[in-house]
Order: structure tokens, then sequence, then C-alpha cells
């Protein structure tokens, strides 16, 4: 018989390190498959960080300013949520990101000590040198939507520095994307699902047969259309 894990509003006192006895239930990473998790509409957030600790196995650290908005913030749900347990943290990660919250893993081998920065909060200007490293090739995989990242992608025909003008356009938010180049290489920082998207626009433009030199968008001519943010970069000059 499938389990579940039934979750009540929890109105214990906030702590920076939220206690792993408030969330009630068995630890589901251990049982059958098929499991799910019950969120109910009226629970907090803090609630559902709690619920995250018991399920994951996960300790969130947040700031003491933090306290006042994680009791009395809802995450707006319209009704009762039976979410598979292998999609729950994802789902909470996008519940708190919705919530101007976002979730910074450490290096990976450290103690999974998981802090949370406020978009709007006075940690805001640290969350962009936070954000950890994924290798490229691993940052599709990286299951955590509300997780700021960084990483790098070395270009073989593209010109790095018109691809780096021409995705500065689409930056939102400072303090947490960015995109800059090293010699032949963009580093790009932001959500995961941002970042995953920009490398996805890089790999599909960096090929050989992008050979036509795009205009630059401040030299376009008579008749020439300036380059968007799709038309990413010219070809590098070919060597010799």
């Amino acid at each position: 018989m499938t389990a579940t894990l039934l979750l009540a509003p929890l109105l214990a006192l906030f702590s920076p390190s939220l206690p792993q006895e408030a969330a009630p239930g068995a630890r589901p990473g251990k049982a059958a498959s098929g499991e799910r998790v019950i969120v109910e509409p009226e629970i907090t957030l803090e609630g559902l960080l709690r619920l995250g600790e018991k399920t994951l196995g996960r300790v969130y650290q947040t700031r003491p300013e933090h306290a006042a908005i994680l009791q009395n913030a809802r995450p707006g749900l319209a009704s009762r949520q039976e979410i598979p347990l292998a999609e729950f943290e994802p789902w909470l990660e996008t519940i708190l990101v919705a919530n101007d919250f976002v979730t910074l893993f450490p290096p990976e081998g450290s103690p999974q000590i998981v802090r949370l920065a406020h978009l709007k909060g006075q940690d805001r200007g640290a969350i962009r040198s936070l954000a950890r490293f994924v290798p490229a090739g691993e940052v599709a995989r990286f299951r955590h939507p509300a997780a700021p990242i960084q990483t790098s992608v070395t270009l073989r025909y593209l010109d790095p520095v018109r691809a780096v003008t021409n995705l500065r356009p689409l930056l939102t938010d400072s303090n947490l994307e960015m995109v800059s180049v090293i010699g032949d290489t963009v580093v790009v920082a932001g959500l995961t699902g941002t970042v995953s998207a920009w490398l996805e626009i890089l790999k599909a433009a960096d090929v050989e047969s992008a050979a036509t030199v795009a205009p630059s968008p401040d030299r376009s001519g008579p008749g020439e259309a300036s380059p968007g943010p799709g038309a990413l970069a010219a070809r590098k000059a070919p060597a010799g």
C-alpha cells in the first residue's frame, strides 16, 4: 500500500536551522516506490522547509530577518497537492523561488547544508558569488530549478565577445545573472533553467556553418538589420 506523508500546519518557532523532528511522518527516501508527499493549501513556507528537511534529509539555513516572511507567507496553493516523492525537491524549490527565495547549494562533496537567500533581502548582493559551479555537460541533469549556478563553455567558431554582447540584453537581475568572457570561454551564471537555456543557444550557434559575419549592433549600414539576441555572434576569423 502506497505510503503518504501527511503534513499539518506547523506553528513552532522558526530558527536559522530548522529542527529535523518538526516534520511528521516517516522518512520517505527509504519507502516503497510510488510514495507521494501530501501538502495542504494552508501550509506556510516555514512548514514547507520543515517538510523538506524531513523528506530530503537536508538542513536549510536561513537568516533571522527571514523568520517573519517564512512564518506568515503561504505558497498560494489552490488545493491539496500530491507530489511524487521523486519530484518533491524541484517542486519545493519552484515554490520557494516564486516567493523570492533561492537555494544555494554547497560545492559537491560538502556537507548538505543548503542556504536560503532572499532575492530582495540583505544577502542579494552575494547570491551570484555563492552560486555553485556545475560543469556545462551536467547542467541539464542538475535538478534544482531555484538554485543559482555558474558554468563555462568554450566556443569553437563563435566570437565569444560578440556572443556575450548579444546575450547581455537577456539579463533580468544583475544580482543573480551574469555573462562574461575569458579568452575563448563564455562564463554564465543564473538560475539553473536560465543557464541551461543559454547553453543550448550557444551550442546551437557554435557550428562551423555559421560563417556569415553578423554586423555589429551599432555599425549596421543602410538596409542591414542589427543582430538581436538570437544572432549571437560573428564567426571567429580563421587562424593564419
